[in-house]
């Protein structure tokens, strides 16, 4: 899953999480979701954190992402966290980080 770092608004944002909430089998999501919270990594929390944050709970999904995780993103002006791991009605047993 990927959300474009252009600012879109709430509604067009969340739309490619919407199914997820529907699914009643297991699923493992990894996106890109240009998104910060403090929950999974970093200081910043912007808008587009919290609302995935806010949605996340609302559903009853899982951030496999940890607070002490490796920033998934670096460039020279920084690094950051913002592609996060999520699941529903599955057991995360173990985490390798690929490169």
């Amino acid at each position: 899953m990927y959300d474009e770092p252009p600012r879109r608004d709430r509604k067009n944002r969340m739309r490619g999480l919407e199914w997820i909430s529907e699914r009643r089998e297991g699923i493992l999501i990894r996106g890109d979701m240009n998104a910060k919270n403090s929950v999974w990594g970093g200081r910043e929390v912007d808008d587009r954190g919290e609302e995935v944050y806010e949605w996340v709970v609302m559903n009853g999904v899982r951030i496999e992402n940890e607070s002490g995780d490796e920033p998934s993103f670096f460039s020279t002006r920084g690094k950051s966290w913002i592609d996060l791991v999520m699941s529903k009605w599955v057991q995360v047993c173990d985490r390798e980080r690929l490169e």
